[in-house]
């Protein structure tokens, strides 16, 4: 094993040779791991999932010896399916994991703030807008800042919009653009904000959060930028403020990136 253990991915034949031929010894589910583990971090995901739900069959839940080696499990067998987009089979597994002891007694150790995140986007993902917030709701009293708050104010500013909870979704969007204005979440929730604004006939409103995202250079996300500027264009018009839309306009024209969706 510690050969196997060594040598990495390259390790896999090793892992594979005590699951088979030392079934029954303690090894044998470190090995299972081990091929879990490896397979999920070079993209085998169908591959990584398999063994890891393997490994928990084999590892009952009662058996408290092995705990940590089953916490490792769940954790790998719902990153695999959250990642696989397989979100009902990630919220298993998620669920089972935030229901460990463990939990409860470390949250920082076990990730459980990471948990609670991608259990709120299952519920997302799910078409259940309460239970994403709900979920927020308890992770963010625990979660210091940085990291991870950002993205769990964006999603549930997203969710309470949903929800028709305009303004508690506005506090959540601008506690992230205090908190974190660097973060890549920023910019979109500057643009829902402004866009739910500008939707419900407060273009005035709108504008102040549309301003500090088009102040940095075009992103990755070049669409995202492109429908802030022309949100933005639409609501300096909506305002009277014509030279300022025309200057934007002129901005959008100049984009190689004005796409269908862009334009409409």
């Amino acid at each position: 094993m510690l050969l196997g253990e060594l040598s990495g991915e390259a390790g896999a034949p090793f892992y594979e040779k005590v699951v088979k031929e030392h079934a029954a010894t303690r090894f044998a589910g470190s090995a299972r791991y081990q091929l879990a583990y490896w397979a999920g971090r070079t993209g085998k995901l169908d591959e990584g999932l398999a063994h890891a739900e393997a490994l928990l069959k084999e590892l009952p839940a009662a058996d408290k010896e092995r705990a940590e080696l089953r916490r490792k499990a769940l954790f790998a067998a719902s990153d695999f399916a959250f990642q696989k987009k397989d979100y009902a089979r990630a919220e298993g597994f998620l669920k089972e994991y935030a229901a460990l002891p463990e939990a409860a007694q470390d949250s920082q150790t076990v990730q459980l703030g990471l948990v609670r995140l991608r259990l709120a986007w299952c519920r997302h993902h799910a078409g259940d807008p309460a239970g994403a917030a709900k979920e927020l709701d308890a992770a963010l009293p625990k979660e210091p800042k940085g990291g991870l708050r950002a993205e769990m104010l964006y999603l549930r500013g997203l969710s309470r919009l949903k929800l028709l909870e305009t303004p508690k979704a506005l506090e959540d969007f601008k506690a992230l653009l205090d908190e974190a204005p660097q973060s890549s979440f920023a910019a979109y929730a500057a643009y829902e904000a402004a866009r739910v604004l500008y939707e419900a006939g407060q273009a005035a409103e709108a504008l102040p959060w549309l301003d500090a995202p088009l102040k940095k250079p075009p992103s990755a996300d070049a669409p995202l930028y492109t429908d802030t500027l022309l949100l933005r264009a639409k609501a300096n018009y909506k305002t009277g403020k014509f030279a300022e839309a025309l200057t934007d306009a002129d901005a959008l024209l100049k984009r190689s990136d004005l796409g269908e969706r862009a334009a409409a």
